[in-house]
Protein backbone atom coordinates (compact mmCIF):
# COMPACT_ATOMS: atom_id res chain seq x y z
CA UNK A 1 0.00 0.00 0.00
CA UNK A 2 1.24 3.51 -0.70
CA UNK A 3 1.13 6.25 1.52
CA UNK A 4 -0.04 9.97 0.93
CA UNK A 5 3.04 12.27 -0.10
CA UNK A 6 2.33 14.43 2.57
CA UNK A 7 2.48 11.93 5.50
CA UNK A 8 5.99 11.12 4.07
CA UNK A 9 7.20 14.16 4.24
CA UNK A 10 6.01 14.81 7.53
CA UNK A 11 8.58 11.71 8.48
CA UNK A 12 11.34 14.31 6.97
CA UNK A 13 10.06 17.12 8.75
CA UNK A 14 10.67 15.67 12.03
CA UNK A 15 14.06 15.78 11.83
CA UNK A 16 14.45 19.00 11.12
CA UNK A 17 12.94 22.47 9.47
CA UNK A 18 13.97 22.55 5.69
CA UNK A 19 12.69 24.06 2.53
CA UNK A 20 10.60 23.28 -0.15
CA UNK A 21 12.92 21.90 -2.49
CA UNK A 22 14.83 20.04 -0.39
CA UNK A 23 11.44 18.16 0.75
CA UNK A 24 10.35 17.74 -2.52
CA UNK A 25 14.16 15.48 -3.19
CA UNK A 26 14.39 13.78 -0.21
CA UNK A 27 11.10 12.41 -1.02
CA UNK A 28 11.71 12.11 -4.33
CA UNK A 29 15.07 9.82 -3.42
CA UNK A 30 12.79 7.96 -0.96
CA UNK A 31 10.24 6.80 -3.75
CA UNK A 32 12.86 6.09 -5.97
CA UNK A 33 14.48 3.75 -3.43
CA UNK A 34 11.50 2.49 -2.58
CA UNK A 35 10.61 1.77 -6.21
CA UNK A 36 14.16 0.18 -6.56
CA UNK A 37 13.70 -2.11 -3.20
CA UNK A 38 10.18 -3.29 -3.35
CA UNK A 39 9.33 -2.39 -7.16
CA UNK A 40 6.82 -0.50 -5.88
CA UNK A 41 5.96 2.86 -4.87
CA UNK A 42 5.89 4.22 -1.79
CA UNK A 43 3.57 7.53 -2.04
CA UNK A 44 0.64 7.97 -4.31
CA UNK A 45 1.57 10.53 -6.63
CA UNK A 46 4.21 10.93 -9.50
CA UNK A 47 7.14 13.24 -9.64
CA UNK A 48 7.47 15.58 -12.53
CA UNK A 49 10.54 17.30 -14.15
CA UNK A 50 10.06 20.81 -13.10
CA UNK A 51 12.58 23.35 -13.47
CA UNK A 52 13.90 22.65 -10.46
CA UNK A 53 13.97 19.31 -10.21
CA UNK A 54 11.71 16.16 -9.27
CA UNK A 55 8.41 17.73 -7.78
CA UNK A 56 5.56 15.96 -6.93
CA UNK A 57 2.50 18.21 -7.35
CA UNK A 58 0.57 17.08 -4.74
CA UNK A 59 3.37 18.24 -1.91
CA UNK A 60 4.24 21.57 -3.96
CA UNK A 61 0.06 22.37 -3.10
CA UNK A 62 0.52 21.66 0.44
CA UNK A 63 3.86 23.51 1.01
CA UNK A 64 4.04 26.08 -1.83
CA UNK A 65 2.71 28.85 1.01
CA UNK A 66 6.32 29.04 2.31
CA UNK A 67 8.19 30.09 -0.90
CA UNK A 68 11.83 29.56 -0.27
CA UNK A 69 11.37 30.07 3.80
CA UNK A 70 11.50 26.66 5.95
CA UNK A 71 8.83 24.55 6.18
CA UNK A 72 9.10 24.34 10.49
CA UNK A 73 10.05 20.99 11.89
CA UNK A 74 6.85 19.08 13.12
CA UNK A 75 6.22 16.75 15.98
CA UNK A 76 6.87 13.24 15.93
CA UNK A 77 3.23 12.62 17.61
CA UNK A 78 1.90 14.27 14.09
CA UNK A 79 3.45 11.22 12.14
CA UNK A 80 1.58 8.13 12.01
CA UNK A 81 3.57 4.73 12.28
CA UNK A 82 5.04 3.66 9.55
CA UNK A 83 6.41 0.35 8.68
CA UNK A 84 9.93 -0.74 9.18
CA UNK A 85 11.01 -1.53 5.25
CA UNK A 86 8.90 2.20 5.10
CA UNK A 87 11.49 3.86 8.04
CA UNK A 88 14.67 2.36 6.82
CA UNK A 89 14.41 4.10 3.66
CA UNK A 90 12.92 7.65 5.06
CA UNK A 91 16.40 7.15 7.61
CA UNK A 92 18.75 5.97 4.56
CA UNK A 93 17.58 8.44 2.67
CA UNK A 94 18.16 11.26 5.21
CA UNK A 95 21.82 9.62 5.95
CA UNK A 96 22.86 10.46 2.35
CA UNK A 97 20.71 13.47 1.38
CA UNK A 98 20.09 15.29 4.45
CA UNK A 99 23.01 17.25 5.00
CA UNK A 100 22.14 19.28 1.25
CA UNK A 101 20.20 21.89 0.99
CA UNK A 102 17.92 22.47 -1.50
CA UNK A 103 20.04 24.05 -4.11
CA UNK A 104 22.63 21.78 -3.87
CA UNK A 105 19.58 18.81 -3.92
CA UNK A 106 18.30 20.91 -7.20
CA UNK A 107 22.15 21.14 -8.88
CA UNK A 108 22.39 17.15 -7.60
CA UNK A 109 19.21 15.82 -9.27
CA UNK A 110 19.55 18.02 -12.66
CA UNK A 111 23.07 15.99 -12.93
CA UNK A 112 21.08 12.66 -12.70
CA UNK A 113 19.35 10.97 -15.31
CA UNK A 114 15.74 10.83 -14.23
CA UNK A 115 15.34 14.30 -14.46
CA UNK A 116 17.68 14.43 -17.63
CA UNK A 117 15.29 11.31 -19.16
CA UNK A 118 12.51 12.57 -18.33
CA UNK A 119 13.42 16.07 -19.77
CA UNK A 120 14.16 14.64 -22.89
CA UNK A 121 15.73 17.86 -25.02
CA UNK A 122 13.59 20.55 -23.32
CA UNK A 123 16.31 23.60 -22.19
CA UNK A 124 17.19 23.96 -18.47
CA UNK A 125 14.35 26.72 -17.99
CA UNK A 126 11.60 25.69 -19.73
CA UNK A 127 8.02 24.65 -18.18
CA UNK A 128 7.87 20.79 -17.69
CA UNK A 129 5.26 18.41 -16.18
CA UNK A 130 6.71 15.31 -17.90
CA UNK A 131 6.62 12.60 -15.75
CA UNK A 132 9.42 10.46 -14.27
CA UNK A 133 8.83 7.07 -14.33
CA UNK A 134 9.49 4.41 -12.17
CA UNK A 135 11.75 2.97 -15.00
CA UNK A 136 13.87 5.94 -14.55
CA UNK A 137 14.46 5.80 -10.61
CA UNK A 138 14.84 1.91 -10.84
CA UNK A 139 17.55 2.46 -13.80
CA UNK A 140 19.03 5.09 -11.44
CA UNK A 141 19.16 3.37 -8.72
CA UNK A 142 20.47 -0.13 -10.12
CA UNK A 143 23.78 2.11 -11.88
CA UNK A 144 24.20 4.43 -8.50
CA UNK A 145 24.56 0.93 -6.62
CA UNK A 146 28.10 0.42 -7.98
CA UNK A 147 28.24 3.99 -6.00
CA UNK A 148 26.44 2.66 -2.72
CA UNK A 149 24.20 5.91 -3.52
CA UNK A 150 21.12 3.83 -2.59
CA UNK A 151 21.79 1.31 0.04
CA UNK A 152 18.92 0.67 2.67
Amino acid sequence: MAFQVHDIARLFLVRSPMTHKKLQKLCFYAQAWHYYYYNKPLMQTDFQAWIHGPVSPQLYDIYRRYGFDEIPAIEKSKVPDFDRHTVSVINAVYIVYGQFTGDELEVRTHGETPWLTARGKLPPFQISHAIITPEFMIDFCQKSMNQNACEV
